[in-house]
């Protein structure tokens, strides 16, 4: 199991207390307070206010019933009750509240208890959404209502609850009875839990509870637990491979035991779905993100941000985006995997408003500006160095810091030297009183760590403009040695700092002369953040490119590539070389509200593949011609209109793509063929697509937006 991935446990046991918890040392208070910073240490708790509950039945009759919300999700399943409507809406409430949908799924099972008072799972669900989360706490004080309502189920169900009911219902007033505190309530309930799976192995959304349960389930043993969450989890989707509630806790589960890898065909499924799930829509991204997929990562965020929008659009968070509990982690996801994969538009789509909105906060905790530095990060990776000398200084005291380096990291950009020095003087060595004799020092933790990487990278940026490339490899190399130690990698959701600092001391050493250092420190980054693309492109350059796999390595353009800055009269302009080295230009147009990648004039078959084992292919007409020994299946693309997304694989260079193989997501319309050859032109496999298609002339090939 992965270090890097394994220290997400107790990561996210953290993530059940609000970041103001996490801040003072003290226990979690229930609810966050807003500060005008987003929320948590842990990402995932990126919200200004926890959702709050809704109003009980009767108020919610005054108000008017709420909506049924299509295209959240699953997860219903058949209860006690005579009225259909009070079973829509429990099956409702259930796949919001496995979306995460807290708010809109306490509404959901209020209307259902409202439109029939005598289903007794219809108290069950308003109970179990009354409670805590895996991100939300619950105190025992905070507990005695719902565990009101199940009681009152219990009393409902002696009559006519069906012998799996009143599992669900005793196993629920385990978490809420008023004896002992919250984790040993949080525990029994586990253990409720898992007696109610195993008597009844073939109900999906039994075995979903049971591993939400072990997320909180008590004992350090966090890797037993996300073991258990497998197990359960795993039959449920062989035989139900599109039950999203058993999708997202499977890829939180993968995740933190340290196999995200085997999530991967679940992730591509529920990006699939296109679902209007908010939370949802980003949850691939949790594995994308560690099995190098950064750029899908970028995207499934950027998704989940537009569907934040639109919610808010229409009232949600009552009408403000950042008031929605996952909208803040959307953002900073979306950044963590759009500064990895080198994607300047969805980074500074996702930046500026994040920047905007913290820029006035007067004050900070800690941990919420750690997280939201991200957006100062991408800034100063991607935003014209002029407009990032311009961003107004923010007042928060690590906001300010970040601000610091992202200025620095402009004057790097622009060669100024004197500039990238005045802003790395300028980042604090430490912020707050250092402690007195005899006291803790509390100073240490990872807000106070980020000061010395960001310190040390713009270090190593001064010593490599001025050409002292064993400096800059110091510099860099305790930078990659804070960013790497134990507590703060403990920030995975995704990682606090932008990029892998071991990065650029292998590149150092490569520029120092020392080749077989450089290869050693690439290969250490590897490890750290898989397929890493400027490590990859770096071991090429260096001329290690045969022991890297290509055919998985997603596009990396470096900062001097015009693709990430403004565009050349009207349209950027790269390099492309095919798999037989002949040169074609390559056009990036812009039509009304979309982002396209548009091939000029030549004539070739562009080969778009994904398969498992393939690393090198040729193009023999319209076949692809496996040189592996591996298969791929040849067909031709009935419509660029058809295509949903394609994204880049390998970039070996600077400005040059040495081989055109690009990746194309299912099409929707037979996301459900896997395993058979499908209508128009596409053979699934395991959820992927092997297709070729050859072009003649101008002709789209990808879309965005």
């Amino acid at each position: 199991m992965s270090a890097t991935i394994r220290c997400l446990a107790p990561m996210l046991l953290v993530a059940a207390a609000p970041a103001a918890a996490q801040d003072d040392g003290h226990d979690a208070p229930h609810h966050a307070q807003g500060t005008g910073l987003p929320d948590g240490a842990h990402s995932e708790m990126a919200a200004s206010a926890a959702p709050t509950p809704a109003a009980a039945p009767a108020q919610a009759a005054e108000a008017g019933p709420p909506p049924l919300l299509p295209n959240r999700g699953n997860g219903g399943f058949p209860i006690t009750t005579s009225v259909p409507q009070a079973q829509a809406y429990f099956d409702n409430g259930i796949a919001l509240a496995m979306a995460f949908d807290h708010a809109e799924a306490i509404a959901a099972m209020a209307e259902a208890v409202r439109l029939d008072p005598q289903c007794a799972m219809c108290r069950w669900g308003h109970a179990f959404t009354l409670g805590p989360t895996i991100n939300y706490g619950k105190t025992m004080e905070e507990r005695a209502e719902p565990h009101r309502v199940a009681r009152d189920a219990k009393a409902l169900a002696k009559a006519n609850g069906t012998p799996l009911e009143r599992a669900l219902i005793d196993a629920l007033i385990e978490r809420y009875r008023s004896h002992g505190d919250e984790a040993a309530r949080d525990a029994a309930y586990f253990e409720a839990m898992k007696r109610v799976a195993a008597a009844h192995p073939e109900h999906d959304t039994a075995q979903v509870l049971a591993a939400d349960a072990a997320f909180a389930g008590g004992g350090e043993d966090f890797v037993a637990l996300m073991q258990y969450a497998i197990d359960v989890l795993e039959p449920v989707l062989a035989r139900t491979p599109d039950h999203t509630p058993a999708i997202h806790f499977y890829i939180h589960a993968t995740e933190i035991y340290g196999e995200p890898g085997k999530a991967e065909e679940a992730a591509d499924r529920l990006d699939a779905m296109r679902l209007e799930a908010s939370h949802l829509a980003h949850m691939p991204s949790h594995t994308w993100y560690w099995v190098g997929r950064y750029a899908d990562a970028a995207d499934a965020n950027r998704r989940a941000v537009i569907v934040d929008h639109r919610h808010a659009s229409h009232g949600a968070g009552g009408g403000d985006v950042w008031e929605l509990p996952y909208h803040a982690h959307n953002i900073i996801f979306g950044l963590g995997g759009a500064l990895m994969a080198d994607d300047s538009r969805t980074a500074l789509m996702l930046a500026r408003p994040l920047v905007a909105y913290v820029e006035t906060a007067a004050e900070g905790r800690p941990y919420r500006e750690l997280l939201a530095a991200a957006g100062y990060f991408a800034l100063g990776r991607f935003e014209d160095p002029q407009k990032v000398l311009e961003v107004a200084e923010p007042k928060a005291p690590y906001l300010k810091a970040a601000w610091h380096y992202a200025r620095g990291e402009a004057h790097a950009f622009l060669g100024d030297t004197a500039g990238v020095k005045a802003e790395m003087d300028a980042i604090p060595e430490r912020i707050g009183e250092p402690p007195t004799d005899g006291e803790e020092d509390t100073g240490l933790g990872p807000p106070q760590q980020m000061l010395t990487i960001t310190r040390a990278v713009l270090r190593g940026r001064l010593a490599t403009l001025e050409g002292r490339h064993q400096d800059a490899a110091a510099a860099f190399a305790e930078g990659a040695q804070v960013e790497e130690t134990e507590d703060f990698q403990r920030f995975t959701d995704p990682p606090a700092f932008w990029y892998p600092v071991r990065r650029d001391l292998a590149r150092a050493l490569w520029a120092a002369g020392d080749r077989e250092g450089a290869l050693r420190e690439a290969e250490k980054t590897l490890e750290v953040r898989p397929l890493d693309p400027g490590t990859l492109s770096l071991i090429h350059e260096i001329g290690k490119h045969d022991e890297v796999d290509l055919a998985t390595a997603p596009l990396s353009v470096d900062r001097d590539h015009p693709v990430d800055r403004a565009p050349l009269g009207g349209a950027d302009q790269v390099v492309v070389r095919d798999l037989d080295r002949v040169e074609h230009g390559l056009d990036l147009a812009a039509p009304e509200g979309k982002e396209a990648i548009q091939l000029g004039e030549a004539r070739r078959d562009v080969v778009l593949l994904e398969h498992e084992g393939l690393q090198q292919a040729r193009v023999v007409g319209e076949e692809v011609v496996d040189m592996d020994g591996g298969q791929a299946v040849a067909f031709q693309l009935a419509s660029e209109s058809e295509v949903t997304r394609t994204r880049h694989l390998p970039s070996l260079g600077r400005t040059a793509i040495r081989r055109r193989l690009l990746q194309l997501k299912c099409f929707r319309q037979v996301k459900k063929c896997c395993n058979a050859a499908c209508d128009g032109g596409i053979h699934l496999q395991r959820g992927r697509c092997t297709i070729s298609f050859a072009f003649a002339g101008a002709q789209f090939l990808r879309f965005r937006g």
